[in-house]
C-alpha cells in the first residue's frame, strides 16, 4: 500500500507524519525478497524495467546516477 502496489481498504498511511501522496510514493523504493514475476529476467533487464517505471533514462540506469542528475537524491 505504501508504494501503491495494492490499494488500502480503509484508513490512511503516513510516513514521518506526512500523508503518503503520489509524489512521496515516487521517492520510495521497494525490493521484494522473492523475484516474483521477474524470475526469468536478468538483473540488468530488471534494473532497466524499474528505472523506466520511474522515468529514469536508460543510460543513467545502466551506468549509475550522477550527482547532477535529478534522480541522485533517490
Amino acid at each position: 500500500m505504501i508504494v501503491g502496489i495494492t490499494a488500502p481498504d480503509e484508513g490512511t498511511i503516513t510516513l514521518d507524519g506526512k500523508y503518503v501522496t503520489h509524489e512521496l510514493q515516487s521517492r520510495i523504493g521497494y525490493l521484494p525478497e522473492e523475484r516474483g514475476l521477474y524470475k526469468k529476467m536478468r538483473v540488468l533487464d530488471q534494473l532497466r524495467y524499474f528505472a523506466a517505471l520511474k522515468d529514469v533514462p536508460r543510460i543513467e540506469a545502466e551506468n549509475g546516477s550522477t550527482t547532477d542528475s535529478p534522480h541522485a537524491a533517490w
